[in-house]
């Protein structure tokens, strides 16, 4: 269950992918607005360790993103400073790309395909007429997938190098469930614009005030008029500067923990900082804040045999799953079966049992599986970021709420805080190991 519940990172996707769509859609009309001062296109901009990075590319992307923050309504800073923004973006998404190669990572046209799928059922229509829309647009429709299959591929390194360090004691679910955060019922939403300016990992005196310094100004700034967004777009070092520093709507057990404090008393349109954690100085800004009715969640208690990634090719795993289903369905015991063959550790000891779960923990492909399917009923052999699996629906239930789900749900938010705290060290220790000599 813990592997499958440290993926649900991969549930959240869909939102950023359609982000990355609506972009690539605008992109089509944004192209020729960024000036380069009329320097060769395909002058190289930056090296990053043996990889460079070119005018063209820069220019592309700073029309992409340039496109995004228009479509968002986000007033735009001067040309050179969104510029530099970009090249960073694109510095630390190479960066990351180089080192999946390194270990070995790779997303197949499939996982893109069902990427995509996702995003023309969000809105509504086919796959069909969700490429002929970027067909006629004018953008190119390869960007897309190109990008998608970047973010996934990414999204799987930090699968592999950060979340297996992440462990959530049932101490620490205890007592996130006592805090103010769990113990919140209300379903209000809160949306948060946020401002970063980091430090190095073991910064200097000399190095702490500077970043205080520069804090405070920015604050100052603000507070006197300046647009945050435009701001965050400029000097923001957090990951979501490009997005005008929002952070999106998230319920107040999904914030970072530094902020949780503070929202009981801020109000809307109210900026406060700088707000001191090692890896920075932090400014927030309320934009908005709504309640939502409570939702009705669908659980499925499922077992599974899982053949883990890169253990067997696809055609061998996939024959062994059909093997073990043509047994099970001839009246063999799909948890005798399960602990002799499942290489998920923590399920098969109990017979592949993987507890109670919703679509919220899972890949959405695993649980497109899981819904389809009746009680006791065994699936097909499906493949997913994890590897092969077969899978038995046990029960189904419809609840409004539970002990276990609550349980379910702080181990999820207490995972994401844990691997969101280790992002931005971890990009600040790959940037510092790289060779990266910008040319700009």
């Amino acid at each position: 269950m813990l592997e499958i519940v440290l993926f649900y990172i991969f549930g959240k996707l869909t939102m950023r992918m359609s982000l990355i769509a609506s972009s690539l859609l605008a992109l089509n009309l944004g192209f020729n607005s960024i000036a380069f001062a009329g320097q060769p296109l395909n002058r190289v901009v930056a090296i990053v360790n043996d990889e460079v990075i070119t005018a063209t590319e820069l220019k592309k992307e700073t029309s992409l993103i340039k496109a995004r923050l228009q479509e968002a309504n986000i007033a735009l800073p001067q040309d050179e400073i969104l510029q530099k923004q970009v090249l960073e973006k694109i510095i630390n998404t190479k960066l990351q790309l180089q080192l999946a190669k390194e270990e070995g990572i790779t997303v197949d046209a499939q996982a893109v395909d069902q990427q995509i799928q996702a995003l023309a059922k969000r809105e509504n229509i086919s796959v069909t007429e969700f490429m002929q829309r970027y067909k006629s647009s004018g953008a190119a429709f390869k960007d897309l997938h190109t990008a998608l299959r970047n973010d996934l591929t990414i999204s799987r390194l930090h699968m592999k190098l950060l979340y297996p360090d992440i462990i959530v004691t049932q101490q620490e679910i205890d007592n996130y469930l006592h805090s103010a955060a769990g113990l919140d019922h209300s379903n209000t939403e809160y949306r948060l614009a946020h401002i970063l300016i980091a430090l190095p990992e073991s910064p200097t005196n000399t190095q702490l005030k500077s970043a205080r310094a520069r804090a405070e100004t920015i604050l100052k700034n603000i507070k006197n008029g300046a647009d945050f967004a435009k701001t965050a777009v400029s000097f923001s070092d957090s990951a979501q500067a490009l997005k005008g520093g929002d952070l999106g709507w998230k319920r107040l057990n999904e914030l970072p923990t530094l902020f949780v404090k503070y929202m009981p008393t801020l109000k809307v349109g109210e900026t406060i900082g700088p707000i001191t954690s090692s890896s920075g100085f932090h400014i927030i800004q309320l934009l908005d804040k709504r309640s939502k009715d409570l939702e009705v969640a669908h659980e499925v208690q499922a077992r599974q045999i899982l053949i883990k990634a890169g253990k067997l090719t696809d055609e061998e795993a996939l024959h062994t799953l059909q093997s073990l289903r043509a047994e099970i369905i001839a009246g063999k015991d799909f948890s005798k079966l399960a602990k002799m063959h499942s290489d998920e550790a923590s399920s098969a000891s109990k017979g592949g049992d993987i507890g109670w779960i919703n679509q919220n923990n899972v890949l959405p492909e695993f649980y497109k599986e899981l819904i389809a399917l009746k009680t006791m009923e065994v699936s097909q052999p499906f493949k997913t970021a994890l590897g092969w699996h077969l899978v038995q629906v046990v029960q189904l239930r419809t609840i409004h709420s539970s002990n276990e789900m609550a349980r379910n749900k702080a181990l999820d938010i207490l995972s994401q805080q844990k691997f969101e705290e280790r992002l931005e060290p971890w990009m600040q220790r790959l940037r510092e190991d790289a060779h990266v000599k910008i040319e700009l």
